[in-house]
């Protein structure tokens, strides 16, 4: 009576940081294993996150010139909005990126989850920007006295942001890194 064999189960995908240690070793390992759209998700996921809070803290100055004034959101509103705004942007540009590569690669390309590895380079250098902008000196926000039109506070507090390198910088990095 001959024995049944097990089947050996399929080896197991390489996490996403090999990529950036060992790309060739990352590439071999992803090749046997099976394929999943969604195997590197948790990445891209976790850099959206990190371009919100960093998208926030870089209108931290002009969420503060908009707080004081009447009829104006609380600033706890302002900074979830911002933050949410961002995530949801990355998200679904890395999503509409990781489907034309699959729909140009097909699914045996597996570009969306060599898509959704890169992204482990993003948090930390998102994590960097971030500590710098909480130490390095912004531009002073003044708050809208009364009378003041709002929206024409809001713009010069924003004009004030975007003149400094820092925030360049942090733009630059939000809108290329993906």
């Amino acid at each position: 009576m001959a024995r049944r064999q097990r089947p050996t189960p399929p080896p197991a995908a390489p996490p996403a940081a090999e990529l950036l240690t060992a790309p060739r070793t990352f590439f071999e390992r992803l090749r046997t294993a099976e394929p999943r759209v969604w195997r590197y998700g948790a990445p891209v996921l976790l850099a959206a996150l990190l371009a919100g809070v960093l998208y926030a803290l870089l209108l931290r100055p002009v969420v503060a010139v908009a707080a004081g004034a009447e009829h104006a959101a609380p600033a706890f509103t302002a900074h979830v909005t911002n933050a949410f705004g961002t995530f949801f942007l990355t998200v679904l540009g890395a999503g509409a990126m990781a489907g034309l590569g699959t729909l140009g690669a097909g699914r045996a390309g597996r570009a969306a989850e060599v898509y959704g590895a890169t992204f482990v380079v993003l948090p930390p250098l998102y994590l960097l920007l971030a500590v710098l902008l909480l130490v390095w000196p912004g531009p002073e926000a003044t708050a809208a006295t009364p009378g003041t039109d709002l929206l024409t506070a809001q713009r010069a507090a924003l004009r004030a942001v975007v003149q400094t390198p820092l925030a360049r910088l942090t733009v630059l990095v939000l809108l290329l890194a993906p």
